[in-house]
C-alpha cells in the first residue's frame, strides 16, 4: 500500500512538473512573439513576460526538489544533440533484445553441453550415473540466476 502511495505521489509530482513545463514554454513562446512584434513604446508588457518566465523557472526548480526520477545521461545527451528520445528508447530496446537473444543462445548451448557431457560421463563411468543424474537434476530444477555481462 505504501509503495502504491509513493508511486501515486510521484505521478502527481510529475504531472505538476509537466504542467509547469508546458506553461513556461507557452510563456516563452508568447514572449518571443511579443518581442518580435515590439515596435518601441512602453516595456511593461515585455518585463511582465520576462518576469513570468523567471517565475516559471523558480516553480520548476521548486518542483524538481521532489522528483526522484532519474534520466540516464545518454538520453540527455541524445536530446541535447537534437535527436528524438523515442528513437533512443527504441534503439536501446532493440540492443537489449539482441543481447537477451545472445544470452539465451549461450544458455541453451551450455545446457546442451551439460547434457552431452553428462551422457558421456555416464557412458565412461557407469558407477557415477546416479551422481551425474543428481547434478543434472539440481541444475535443471533450480536455474541459476546469471547476471548478464553488460549489466
Amino acid at each position: 500500500m505504501s509503495e502504491d502511495k509513493t508511486i501515486q505521489d510521484q505521478a502527481q509530482i510529475l504531472a505538476a512538473v509537466d504542467d509547469q513545463l508546458r506553461q513556461t514554454i507557452e510563456i516563452i513562446l508568447e514572449t518571443g512573439i511579443a518581442l518580435n512584434d515590439f515596435e518601441g513604446g512602453p516595456h511593461d508588457h515585455i518585463y511582465q513576460k520576462l518576469n513570468s518566465i523567471v517565475e516559471g523557472y523558480k516553480e520548476l526548480d521548486r518542483l524538481a526538489e521532489n522528483v526522484t526520477v532519474t534520466v540516464p545521461r545518454e538520453v540527455i545527451e541524445y536530446v541535447d544533440e537534437g535527436r528524438n528520445p523515442d528513437l533512443y528508447t527504441r534503439q536501446h530496446a532493440d540492443e537489449t533484445l539482441k543481447k537477451n537473444q545472445y544470452m539465451k543462445g549461450k544458455l541453451g548451448t551450455m545446457k546442451s553441453f551439460r547434457d552431452v557431457l553428462a551422457e558421456e560421463i555416464k557412458a565412461a563411468y557407469p558407477e557415477l550415473s546416479g551422481d551425474v543424474d543428481n547434478i543434472v537434476r539440481k541444475g535443471t530444477a533450480k536455474e541459476v540466476a546469471v547476471k548478464p555481462e553488460w549489466a
